[in-house]
């Protein structure tokens, strides 16, 4: 009889007209770009019904999304966008890439419709593959539910359109998840820069969007953020700059670093997200994801591992460091050398030679005289030749940190 009570209470929340969510999003009376974030309500259901919590390898948030509006992809599988951080679980390894992870019997945990009036309208279902995950230079990734999109839209969940254009200097975005896994909350503000490079604990990410949303915790990573002119998502949050309190230093877990020309830079407070402009071309004409398709920017899993992943070096530097690699099937490698914000690792001119794995399994460098982070840059393939198909992709490096403290 409970169980009854309860499912009727949460009928109570309007459903989706619409096979998606797509649209302008308005701000409430009150709520400001840059300024306090507020909680969902039922009220809010029929526009953010695609937000979930997830509980795959952490508990982040997600959202249900689509490459298109078209109704006829409406039978599609659905897929969840979260950070890849959030997939795996922990700490994997700084360049690990994931795809075609069948969950199996592992315990798994999807939640929509969570708003801060009627959480007894949760809906839930379960995660069953990873179809692709990664840290290694992009925070995200994407799952398979064993839910299909007809079946979530029945039950009142719609997913949200990505967007195929990167966001815009200036653009008002917001930012909705479940900070601290509390009912759903939308915080707005305004994309602030996109970085080259920023770097946390090991971690590498190209192309990191910051912001200055309020209100973003644990529990925030996974969360969409949307251009408010569009309703469009246009990146996936993956950390946030916690205060430097006694003990920390920047470029740690929790406490990333900005990259530039000018240096490494630590900007408190700051929001960072993952572009998705780039996603649309990994889905084909009927809603499913296929990473194989022409132009799908996604990482391949291709490069040779290097050990240590991380290596942090006595003060003073001025030494030799050694790394060895694993071939991982792969023959030739080249590879570039230099103090953050000096080499860029995407980049051609900076790298080497390429050398046979077999007469050269390990690289050596030498570490600067002073203090701060450089970074290794890897490229690897089949063949001597760069261009040939069988080499990583320049777009997506193995990236070594190597930090020196100061004397």
């Amino acid at each position: 009889m409970v169980g009854a009570l309860v499912s009727a209470c949460g009928e109570d929340v309007p459903r989706p007209a619409g096979p998606v969510s797509v649209g302008p999003i308005e701000s409430t009376d009150g709520q400001s770009a840059g300024g306090a974030g507020r909680l969902l309500t039922k009220a809010d259901g029929p526009r953010f019904s695609g937000i979930a919590t997830a509980a795959i390898g952490d508990t982040c948030s997600g959202a249900l999304v689509v490459a298109s509006a078209d109704p006829a992809a409406s039978n599609a599988p659905a897929y969840l966008l979260t950070a890849g951080h959030c997939a795996q679980g922990g700490f994997p390894p700084p360049n690990a890439v994931v795809s075609g992870l069948e969950l199996g019997g592992s315990p798994t945990s999807v939640r929509f419709r969570e708003f801060a009036d009627s959480q007894d309208a949760a809906v839930g279902t379960r995660a069953s593959r990873v179809i692709f995950s990664t840290m290694k230079g992009m925070d995200l990734a994407l799952i398979q539910l064993v839910s299909t999109r007809a079946e979530l839209r029945a039950r009142g969940i719609v997913p949200f359109v990505l967007s195929g254009t990167p966001t815009a200097a200036g653009e008002e975005v917001a930012i909705v998840g479940h900070p601290n896994l509390q009912p759903a909350t939308i915080s707005t503000c305004r994309f602030a820069r996109r970085l080259p490079v920023v770097l946390e604990g090991g971690y590498h990410w190209f192309d990191a969007e910051a912001d200055d949303c309020q209100g973003e915790a644990p529990g925030s990573s996974g969360s969409p953020v949307f251009s408010l002119a569009t309703g469009l998502v246009v990146a996936v949050e993956n950390t946030l700059a916690e205060p430097l309190l006694d003990g920390f230093s920047p470029c740690a877990l929790n406490h990333p670093c900005e990259v530039t020309s000018a240096g490494v830079q630590y900007a408190d407070g700051a929001v960072y997200a993952m572009g998705v402009s780039g996603l649309l071309a990994c889905f084909d004409s009927t809603g499913s994801l296929d990473l194989q398709r022409s132009g799908c920017p996604l990482d391949r899993g291709v490069g040779m591992d290097a050990s240590p992943q991380m290596n942090l070096v006595a003060a003073g530097g001025g030494q030799p460091v050694s790394f060895t690699l694993a071939a991982n099937g792969l023959t030739h490698h080249r590879w570039a050398f230099g103090a953050a914000g000096t080499v860029d690792c995407r980049a051609v001119d900076g790298y080497g030679a390429v050398q046979a794995w077999a007469t050269a399994p390990a690289i050596q460098v030498v570490q600067p005289a002073v203090g701060g982070v450089s970074l290794l840059c890897l490229q690897a393939g089949v063949g001597p030749d760069p261009a040939g198909s069988g080499w990583q992709d320049l777009a997506t490096p193995t990236v070594i940190q190597l930090e020196t403290s100061e004397p």
